[in-house]
């Protein structure tokens, strides 16, 4: 949870760069928008974070500020 927005964690690596990037499933269907990741692909960082993403359920329902 980020600003009380869900975000889920994933085991395949998203790096930064690719946030707003959809998130596929097996099905290639899309079920979220990528928002964190690692720094480079090359070796970890200190300012690396888990992949992760916010669900597409929850997109819909989040308003702008």
């Amino acid at each position: 949870m980020y600003n009380k927005i869900p975000h889920l964690v994933i085991d395949p690596v998203i790096f930064r760069g690719n946030s707003g990037e959809p998130v596929l499933d097996a099905r290639n269907r899309v079920i979220g928008i990528a928002v964190k990741g690692y720094e480079r692909p090359d070796g970890f960082s200190e300012k690396d974070e888990l992949s992760s993403f916010v669900p597409i359920d929850v997109i819909g329902h989040l308003k702008p500020v």
